[in-house]
Parts: C-alpha cells; structure tokens; sequence
C-alpha cells in the first residue's frame, strides 16, 4: 500500500481548524464579538482608535441532536465497521445472505430506515454494533 503524505502549511490554520474541531464537538457556536471599546488613552500615545461596533456576521446554525443520516440510532460508518468485523471474523456467506435479505448488494445500498433491522441482523452474527 502507498502513502502519501501532504504538509499544507498556513499561519493560524492549525489553530482555527482545533477551533472548528472543537465547535462542532459541543455542538455550540463559539461566541461572537459584537462590540469593543477602548476607554483609556495610554500613557505617552498619540492615539488610540477605539473600535465601535465592531461586529461580525455569523449565520445561524441549528445543530440537530442527531445527524440525518443517525436517524436510526446508527451510522453509515457504524454499520461499514460491524459489517467488516463480521468478514474478518470469517463470515462473509452469512454477510452476503444478510445482504440478499434487504435486497441489496452492498452496504452502501442500505437506506436510513433500514440500519436499525441491519444492525440487528448483524449483532445476531456475532457483530458488535
């Protein structure tokens, strides 16, 4: 197997990216500045600018709590993960009849409403799921 690896180096991205990482884990939006305001003059300046309404746009967002495709209780990655213990674990016939039972011909071809019976199906295969 090839690796490739790809060093992408931008000032403050590292940063903003663990910031992002961190948002989407809590599920919050960060909070935003709407105002500053300098109220003294330090000593031995010309000036200081105060900055006013100094705001920012932020769209908002509804963070739901599941995403769509977890309707079921399950992920697409959940399920992809229980179905590959199961051929390692050297049951891939039992695995493809699973598969022939939902009338489809791989994983990916499973809609949301199924992966809960799918799951299912597989924790009696001896999935952990």
């Amino acid at each position: 197997m090839t690796e490739i690896k790809i060093l992408i180096e931008a000032a403050g991205l590292t940063a903003a990216i663990n910031n992002l990482s961190a948002v989407i884990g809590r599920k919050t939006t960060p909070p935003v500045m709407t105002s500053a305001h300098v109220d003294a003059q330090p000593e031995g300046s010309t000036e200081v600018t105060s900055a006013e309404n100094i705001s920012t746009l932020q769209p908002e967002v509804d963070f739901p709590d599941s995403s769509p495709e977890k309707i079921s209780g399950y992920t697409m990655s959940q399920i992809m993960d229980a179905a590959a213990e199961l051929m390692e674990a050297g049951k891939s016939d039992e695995l493809y009849g699973l598969l022939r039972s939902f009338e489809i011909e791989t994983v990916k071809d499973l809609k949301q409403e199924q992966f809960s019976a799918f799951a299912t199906e597989m924790r009696e295969l001896g999935a952990t799921i």
